[in-house]
């Protein structure tokens, strides 16, 4: 008899639980595939989080000069002087990650006397530019050594990769 009530409870255990496997597999597969938001981050394997610039646009000018020859590697856009308008914290910029690179660019516009941050990007695609950005404080007339700090992420993994530290002359007019 117990032998008999033993097998019954048994098979109602498997009975429930492969109810409670097809509910599962059912309401999984009736959900809608994941869809970010335009601002927010999205998780990668490994539970990385690809943080991209919304603001980047793709770039359709010329391709900035390869100066590196027939070497390959991540092409960094050189930044001779950038003017831009005083007492202002939105200015127009390009901020350009070329499309033949392996990675995403961050972007961040440092003041060499100060230390001062006036900018930093989330990540930005290739293929991408920042056209305007708004900067950490105002600045007033007068030309500014400044560095734009450009950091370089892998594709698939976001592991760091080459950085480059691109020195600029500000001129606030």
């Amino acid at each position: 008899m117990n032998v008999i009530r033993s097998r019954q409870f048994l098979i109602s255990l498997v009975v429930i639980l492969l109810g409670v496997t097809t509910f599962l597999i059912v309401s999984h597969m009736m959900e809608p595939p994941f869809q970010p938001l335009s601002d927010a981050p999205v998780p990668l394997a490994g539970g990385v989080i690809l943080d991209l610039d919304t603001t980047a646009k793709e770039y359709t000018g010329a391709a900035p000069e390869n100066k590196s020859g027939t070497k390959p590697g991540i092409q960094i856009p050189g930044y001779g002087s950038i003017t831009i308008p005083a007492n202002a914290t939105d200015v127009k910029i390009m901020l350009l990650n070329p499309e033949a690179n392996p990675c995403y660019f961050t972007f961040e516009i440092v003041l060499k006397d100060t230390g001062d941050s006036l900018y930093q990007s989330k990540l930005v695609e290739p293929s991408k530019c920042i056209e305007q950005i708004t900067l950490a404080k105002a600045l007033e007339k007068g030309e500014y050594s400044a560095t734009i700090k450009v950091r370089t992420y892998e594709l698939e993994s976001l592991i760091a990769m080459n950085n480059a530290d691109v020195e600029v002359k500000l001129i606030v007019v």
